[in-house]
């Protein structure tokens, strides 16, 4: 496999890794550890997305990390997608937004907790790319609490009123 990794994504042609260039203005700068996360992703993954590159500067405009973890790995050519822009305004404005856009999200992580509940039970969680992930055992399943704290819930208060601080059992 000349790419690295299996290819299980659209894209226009497998373009050479060394013909490839990095965007010289790209702001988002990738950590050896995001890199080497990537790669192991890819691994289990293969390509799930093309690199981006303009057409018009020929520069890449997406897929840095994925570029970067490719040639961690070896890879002689990487999956592309040309993109048109109208101007170098549009082409910066996608290089910056593409990764901005994705620090206004958060990870619900009791959401994943539920969804890796069907994971057979030697899937590696460092596959989905979360940094620091641990499953929380007792997200998946409802806890009845002991014999003696069963039923609390259901004990009446009673309820103090703001005037006369009469007490009334609801």
């Amino acid at each position: 496999m000349t790419t690295g990794f299996e290819v299980k994504c659209e894209y226009t042609r497998l373009v050479p890794i060394s013909e490839l260039k990095p965007h010289p203005k790209n702001p988002k700068k990738h950590s050896k550890e995001a890199i080497d996360r990537q790669a192991e992703v890819m691994d289990y993954q293969g390509w799930r997305r093309p690199i981006n590159v303009s057409n018009q500067s020929g520069f890449m405009t997406a897929g840095h990390k994925r570029f970067y973890a490719a040639k961690l790995r070896g890879a002689k050519e990487v999956p592309v997608s040309f993109q048109n822009y109208t101007d170098e305004d549009q082409e910066l404005a996608d290089l910056v937004a593409d990764n901005a856009l994705n620090e206004w999200e958060l990870t619900d992580l009791g959401a994943v907790n539920q969804l890796v509940a069907d994971f057979g039970p030697d899937f590696n969680l460092d596959m989905l790319g979360l940094r620091g992930f641990t499953l929380d055992p007792g997200a998946n399943n409802f806890d009845p609490g002991t014999v003696d704290e069963q039923g609390k819930l259901d004990e009446k208060t009673p309820i103090e009123c703001p005037k006369c601080h009469h007490l009334f059992t609801p």
